[in-house]
């Protein structure tokens, strides 16, 4: 690697680093036990794991740092921001008191280093759930888990395949697995050599982006100009759509992909939003078979005619029917509108949902090396089609909705 790119490598790791709240992996008291229960030996073990292909001593030294940072600051930060989110809520409907949850947060946050919002995501404050927050992976622990479960330089090319998403997409297609259309734009690209017909709506997104960053529509005014809608849906028009749209095609490859419709039997989700309904489904390989774990809609939210994010609700990985409650789990929207969509979605069954699963598990035997896989897809009225496969996914809402993911890492 060239020294300007060792420069600028440098650099990014700082800065992540330096906006890290919590330490790689759980910092416990518990681990000094010589005789640890499985659940804690297996924090035990990926703790300090958290930055690939870096020397575990570096990572301790830099996790001396952060551990400091959190005990001093940002855990005392975060319980009493948390306990002033949920706090109320909790105590009305458990009988806790805010000042005991506080109490709780802070221990879980200093003793152990868990995060208070841990706490209320997985209803850690019952009683009867004493303890067990070491069922569950924690978001410091994301990356060492998910490398634990295949770690080896094939699994890394794979890994590798997966976020480029355009070579994934042709991959697919020569294995028979529906996947979204897509045209790769080579960085560099102008708005101006594109042809578009301005009647069509299009999605373009990064080759290699995550999370959405840099992603957007584009859709056309009555002259033909260009308008560009980000998830938020803030819009620009016209000249600045051009300049930013060039900025962005600029710095990196991008995908150029039509702009899918839902099957119409999503119509009794309709909240408003022209953005599609995303299922996500989760497969693993036990031995020989892969099979789902966890599967979950993604409804984009529209109240009062402004995008407000999204409500997430548990699919039924043998029917494919979504589970009314689930809507609880996760919910921070007022509860009139969850009242609603509960009601909607009563008897309510994912359209293509074994279609759907049987291309989610092709797609995963193409992934030898990888233990688990997030799937995207988007179910049209013609065909359930992958948007994008991710081996990083983020286990917080699944743990919610299925359990905590430590007892499957001990089978």
């Amino acid at each position: 690697m060239p020294l300007k790119g060792k420069i600028a490598y440098f650099k990014r790791a700082i800065k992540t680093i330096w906006l890290r709240q919590m330490p790689y992996g759980l910092v416990s008291l518990a681990f000094l036990n010589p005789w640890p229960s499985p659940e804690v030996l297996l924090h035990r073990q990926l703790f300090c794991r958290g930055i690939p292909k870096a020397p575990r001593l570096i990572v301790f030294l830099i996790n001396i740092g952060l551990w400091l940072r959190w005990v001093l600051f940002f855990a005392w930060r975060e319980a009493r921001r948390y306990v002033g989110l949920y706090g109320s809520d909790v105590a009305s409907r458990d009988g806790k008191s805010r000042v005991r949850q506080l109490m709780e947060c802070l221990w879980l946050a200093l003793a152990h280093c868990v995060h208070p919002q841990a706490y209320y995501h997985y209803r850690l404050y019952r009683c009867c759930a004493r303890n067990t927050h070491w069922s569950y992976v924690n978001n410091s622990e994301l990356v060492s888990y998910h490398r634990r479960n295949a770690n080896s330089e094939y699994a890394d090319l794979q890994r590798g395949l997966l976020s480029h998403k355009y070579v994934f997409g042709e991959r697919m297609r020569q294995q028979g697995v529906s996947v979204a259309e897509s045209k790769l734009l080579p960085k560099g690209t102008t708005y101006s050599q594109l042809s578009l017909n301005p009647v069509t709506s299009y999605f373009l997104k990064p080759d290699r982006g995550s999370q959405s960053i840099g992603a957007f529509r584009l859709d056309f005014n009555d002259c033909g100009n260009p308008m560009l809608r980000y998830f938020s849906d803030t819009v620009l028009s016209e000249g600045t759509a051009v300049d930013l749209i060039d900025r962005y095609f600029g710095d990196v490859d991008y995908l150029l992909q039509p702009l899918y419709e839902n099957d119409g039997g999503f119509s009794v989700l309709d909240c408003g939003s022209d953005e599609v309904i995303v299922l996500r489904i989760i497969t693993w390989r036990i031995g020989q078979e892969i099979s789902p774990y966890c599967a979950y809609l993604e409804i984009p939210v529209v109240i009062d005619g402004v995008k407000k994010g999204y409500l997430f609700a548990q699919v039924n990985t043998d029917s494919g029917k979504v589970l009314q409650g689930s809507l609880e789990l996760s919910a921070v929207y007022r509860s009139e509108l969850v009242d609603s969509f509960k009601t909607r979605l009563k008897g309510f069954i994912v359209p293509r949902w074994r279609e759907c699963l049987a291309n989610n598990i092709l797609a995963h035997r193409q992934f030898s090396e990888l233990e688990t896989v997030a799937w995207d897809n988007v179910v049209t009225s013609e065909r359930a089609l992958i948007l994008e496969g991710n081996s990083g996914w983020s286990v917080e809402l699944p743990q919610m909705f299925c359990g905590g993911l430590v007892a499957r890492a001990l089978d």
